[in-house]
């Protein structure tokens, strides 16, 4: 029986599609939690391949923090750090996930050059904000290829408020969002922060974006913004919902990082971040 040249006949574990997510906290004890609340927010469909990088050594590279301890004392955190991490593995394994964790290793530039290949980095705020002191997150942010989430200490999304700007970018942050988040996010409501359209073309992919995502979410409302669009974003959290997910492109998430305000909305409330 002659088979086409175009079509081959792979086995059904190499079809399996993965999704490469980076983790970034401070402490190994926030791995477990973290896993946690990622396995409520992202996509069950897929299987996932999790790199968690924990930064509480990152500042003395090639250094154990437990120079001028006793031996057996030295000896004993290691042995520690060995079992929490194969805890945090076993229960990526009960989760059906490959979880592999770095420590002495893991710094910025490393989760540089891994977010090359990833779908996703998760990174805690409160964690991260104590490892990089006066660098701040936005240095991380704007170097890796990747979209990010950032995360609070505790998550509880009541709705998503995503900012659309005239152009590709929020389209590619939607679809993005869709593919790596759970289905059962496509039920809260969803609100659409759009800029003024300035020609009868985008006015038209508005149309056409809003009829999009009427597919996927059951509860959408949309509207105009006039004033800046970070200072709209404040407003209609404090208004509307106060318990978002907010969805924003690079451009944005830039002015929300940079301003004073927004450690409040760092603080309190998870930010995707589409890198474009």
């Amino acid at each position: 029986m002659l088979h086409s040249p175009f079509t081959f006949d792979y086995p059904l574990n190499l079809r399996l599609v993965k999704h490469t997510i980076l983790i970034v906290t401070l402490h190994s004890n926030r791995l477990i939690p973290l896993l946690e609340v990622m396995e409520d927010m992202l996509h069950k469909s897929y299987k996932k391949y999790i790199k968690a990088f924990t930064l509480e050594f990152a500042h003395k590279p090639g250094q154990l923090v437990t120079s001028g301890k006793p031996e057996a004392e030295g000896i004993d955190w290691l042995v520690n750090r060995v079992e929490e991490d194969l805890k945090v593995e076993k229960y990526g394994a009960q989760l059906g996930h490959e979880v592999e964790v770095f420590h002495s290793a893991a710094n910025d530039f490393r989760i540089v050059s891994q977010s090359t290949v990833a779908d996703l980095l998760v990174v805690e705020v409160q964690g991260y904000a104590q490892y990089a002191n006066e660098s701040g997150l936005w240095p991380l942010i704007k170097s890796v290829s990747c979209p990010v989430l950032l995360l609070p200490q505790s998550v509880n999304v009541q709705c998503h408020v995503a900012v659309h700007a005239a152009g590709q970018c929020s389209v590619h942050m939607m679809k993005s969002f869709i593919k790596l988040f759970g289905t059962h996010y496509r039920e809260l409501p969803l609100s659409l922060l759009m800029t003024e359209p300035d020609s009868t073309l985008q006015m038209e992919s508005e149309r056409v974006f809003i009829n999009y995502l009427q597919m996927y979410f059951q509860n959408l409302g949309a509207q105009h913004v006039y004033d800046d669009i970070a200072n709209s974003l404040f407003d209609y959290v404090s208004r509307e919902c106060n318990s978002p997910l907010l969805l924003v492109d690079q451009q944005v998430g830039k002015v929300l990082i940079d301003q004073p305000e927004a450690n409040r909305v760092l603080i309190d409330h998870p930010i995707f971040i589409y890198k474009d």
